[in-house]
């Protein structure tokens, strides 16, 4: 059944996008992830909807879908409130920084690989997304490969070295035990992650995610509800101002919301029953996956 997303200028298939949001709920319930980072691209590559419609339309199902997903890790008591929202003091600023980068970005300019033409709004968030994607994926996996016991946590010397900071003004925060830590480093990283989340249309969960547990020495479930909220936050506010520059398709929305609600009640619930590891590990291979669909769009 195919429908025409007047926003986009494209005929796209019903069920695929039903199935696709399916998929893409589960994936924010279970990594604490807006599920942008595979949604923006997929979108792209697999039914030719323009980035910067897909990155807009991405921030706004994601804020029911990360909405969703929060609640069910609130109650599993996985959310470190003030860190969230510590986060998200930092990452308001550079949302907007990452929207004005992304309409920097020409559409009007092509370039020609492999035959085929590629506008350069496309080949450059293309690039950027493959970047991080790569590098995220890679460490994940090498991390979790090395790790000595199913349930262990990670313990990086950066994260040591980061909460040893000492600048004022300093925050205890629970999922810390209550250390008392600079707040500069939280919001520096948000700043840098809320970029992210303006310029590529995620909420910044497949960073922030690993960033706290081996950046900030978070432990995983507590990460992965602390992510999740976080996104939801960021999400707002990145959908809302993408929608007030028409980068947001009602339509197209719609057609997600409702598998990616469920997938991300399922994704939470399965949170509890994987242990720590597990959980980074296939975090990691996900992240690669996407990599790996964005480099066959230009090998196809």
């Amino acid at each position: 059944m195919l429908i025409h997303l007047s926003t986009a200028q494209v005929d796209v298939n019903v069920i695929l996008l039903v199935s696709l949001g399916l998929v893409v709920g589960f994936l924010a319930g279970l990594f604490g992830v807006g599920g942008g980072f595979l949604l923006t691209p997929f979108l792209n590559v697999f039914f030719a909807i323009p980035y910067n419609v897909a990155v807009g339309s991405s921030l706004a199902q994601m804020v029911i879908t990360a909405l969703s997903g929060s609640i069910r890790h609130m109650k599993q008591k996985n959310v470190d409130y003030k860190l969230a929202l510590t986060f998200f003091a930092g990452a308001v600023a550079g949302v907007r920084i990452g929207i004005k980068i992304l309409g920097s970005f020409s559409s009007e300019i092509q370039y020609c690989i492999r035959g085929n033409y590629v506008c350069q709004l496309d080949l450059y968030m293309s690039i950027i997304y493959l970047v991080f994607l790569i590098s995220v994926g890679s460490f994940m996996l090498y991390e979790t490969f090395r790790a000595r016991f199913p349930d262990c946590e990670a313990n990086t010397g950066i994260s040591r070295k980061i909460k040893e900071i000492s600048l004022y003004p300093v925050v205890h925060f629970s999922s810390l035990e209550n250390k008392a830590m600079s707040i500069w480093p939280i919001l520096g990283l948000g700043l840098f992650i809320g970029t992210l989340s303006g310029l590529l249309g995620v909420g910044g969960g497949f960073i922030l995610m690993p960033t706290l547990v081996y950046l900030l020495g978070i432990p995983t479930r507590t990460a992965i509800g602390t992510s999740l909220v976080q996104t939801f936050c960021t999400a707002i506010f990145g959908a809302s101002n993408h929608f007030i520059k028409g980068n947001v398709d009602i339509v197209l929305v719609m057609l997600i919301l409702p598998g990616s609600v469920m997938g991300a009640q399922i994704g939470a619930w399965l949170t509890t029953r994987i242990n720590c590891v597990s959980l980074r590990k296939y975090f990691g291979f996900m992240v690669l996956l996407s990599a790996l669909v964005i480099i066959m769009k230009y090998l196809l």
